[in-house]
């Protein structure tokens, strides 16, 4: 690989994990572990109802740590699951809500006002080069596992 894309790539990855040690560092301070506090912050920011299948979908883990995860929730008394037909909708109690205001909160006000802070055109460069990425890399990636032609 040429050594200017090793470095820039390289750097592009260290740049996205940094996202998760900005969430990584909060739920450390907030007292709980990772996965339920990015599904804390999953719930705070969905304007509809959420099911675990929900979670597990949009956050790409597996379904047993989202199922960890939301029993560690309910243990801590911030989280119920309420059923709604044929699904069980993921609700915040009063004390869930109350964690969230304190903790996650001010987490997720802290990134939207940085996001905020990049023009609209690097908003959407920011937006439209991630998508592109993370489509052709799905695409590669799919190419390298299909079975090699007799």
């Amino acid at each position: 690989m040429d050594p200017t894309l090793a470095s820039r790539l390289a750097r592009y990855n260290q740049l996205c994990r940094g996202y998760d040690d900005i969430y990584r560092q909060a739920a450390l301070e907030a007292g709980i572990s990772f996965v339920p506090y990015y599904i804390l912050l999953m719930l705070c920011c969905s304007d509809q109802p959420l099911t675990q299948s929900d979670i597990q979908k949009r956050a790409f883990y597996p379904k047993q740590t989202i199922n960890s995860a939301v029993m560690r929730l309910q243990d801590l008394g911030y989280l119920e699951l309420l059923p709604q037909g044929q699904r069980k909708i993921l609700t915040l109690t009063d004390t869930g809500k109350a964690f969230c205001n304190q903790r996650v909160l001010p987490v997720l006000d802290a990134e939207q006002e940085s996001f905020m802070e990049l023009s609209l055109q690097e908003q959407e460069q920011l937006l439209l080069a991630t998508e592109k990425h993370i489509r052709l890399f799905r695409q590669r990636l799919a190419q390298k596992a299909e079975p090699a032609g007799d």
